[in-house]
């Protein structure tokens, strides 16, 4: 089949390169448009087979006067390409896709956020057309289409899944570089920093940075330490350097990791923290494929892979339940391990792209329908 997909970042969204890959191995023909020939995941969407397109198809909600511009390119792309199927997996850019073209559009929806909002939740549901589709990344996500009356049969569910092999459980971490000791027991997370959105009327970070500097705060040991990896979204400073500032002092932020270290980044902790405002499944991913024990907040998908006290600690999101897991986790190390390596078992069968991806392909092929009929569950694999 030949599909065009949309993509609004040219530095993240690792998980589509990597599904775009194993959907040519599937001998489809695809098209992918990226914002800018430059970008940290230029690589490997050079190296997937696609053919790639430059420019920006996001829905110009901060620049109107784009608009044309961005509907033309787009059309113009549209027939070059010669898509049987859009497949988009950002809200901006399936606004855009629905309002400008004739064809089905499947969004892959990569989190629940947009769904936490009244106003873009109507504006997704309301701009579907009857020939366009949902396949949601999580049960969690298909749910919240399920509960607002969209029926099964135009929502799919398929894990956004990762070449497994690139995980390595075996890196010797940075402690050493950042003069941890050995009796120091490690807490830490790697992520993005994204401010609060205040359309949204968020008061803290997506990924809830404060919440967990609280959490440590409140620790009164000083075995136990921090360290929290990462960079602002966007290229500016300015959140970065106020969660600085909220940075407790059994705390480090060295930055960010450079793609060849985030296997060490892991493998630095004893245990990971998870505290998002809004969340999928993404988080507890990596630290699982690296058999790093997981404390998480109870939000979005992310029970899908943390399941209480079985592959890792769910709790409600609150800073003292931050801080009383974090100590439950120092006291019961061999506990927390074990759960680590089940986790990376469940993460590894479930989230592994050779196995989405032809998800994926099924869907292309036969349609929601056929696939509907036997949705994955990671947890059958417990």
């Amino acid at each position: 089949m030949r599909v065009l997909h949309l993509v609004k970042t040219s530095d993240g969204a690792r998980w589509a390169a990597e599904q775009v890959k194993v959907l040519v191995r599937e001998g489809h023909e695809i098209g992918v448009i990226l914002p800018s020939p430059r970008g940290k995941m230029l690589n490997a969407w050079r190296s997937s087979g696609a053919k790639l397109y430059f420019g920006n198809v996001e829905l110009p909600v901060k620049r109107p006067w784009e608009y044309n511009k961005r509907r033309t390119f787009l059309n113009e792309v549209v027939e070059d390409f010669r898509p049987e199927l859009v497949h988009s997996h950002f809200f901006s850019t399936t606004i855009l896709a629905r309002q400008v073209l004739k064809l089905p559009v499947a969004f892959q929806v990569p989190g629940p956020l947009h769904m936490e909002s009244a106003l873009f939740k109507k504006w997704d549901l309301m701009s579907a057309r009857p020939n366009d589709f949902w396949i949601a990344s999580s049960h969690a996500i298909r749910e919240l289409y399920l509960n607002e009356g969209v029926p099964g049969d135009r929502v799919g569910m398929s894990y956004y899944g990762n070449e497994i092999s690139d995980y390595d459980t075996k890196s010797l971490g940075l402690r050493k570089e950042l003069k941890f000791s050995g009796d120091d027991y490690i807490v830490g997370n790697i992520s993005y920093f994204y401010p609060p959105k205040k359309y949204l009327f968020q008061t803290s970070g997506l990924k809830g940075h404060e919440l967990m500097f609280e959490g440590l705060g409140l620790i009164k040991n000083r075995s136990i330490k921090g360290v929290f990896w990462g960079e602002q979204w966007g290229g500016s400073k300015s959140y970065e350097k106020k969660l600085q500032s909220l940075c407790p002092i059994n705390c480090q932020m060295p930055g960010a990791l450079k793609p060849f270290e985030v296997s060490r980044g892991w493998k630095t902790m004893d245990v990971c923290i998870h505290m998002p405002y809004s969340e999928n499944c993404g988080g507890v991913l990596e630290p699982l494929l690296h058999e790093v024990p997981v404390i998480a907040c109870n939000v979005g998908g992310l029970s899908e892979l943390i399941v209480n006290n079985k592959t890792g600690l769910l709790v409600e999101r609150a800073s003292q339940n931050c801080s009383d897991a974090i100590l439950y986790a120092y006291k019961n190390r061999e506990r927390m391990q074990n759960m680590a390596v089940l986790g990376s078992r469940l993460a590894r069968k479930a989230f592994d792209v050779n196995r989405t991806a032809k998800e994926i392909s099924t869907i292309y092929r036969e349609g929601l329908n056929a696939f509907n009929r036997s949705l994955f569950y990671s947890k059958e694999l417990l």
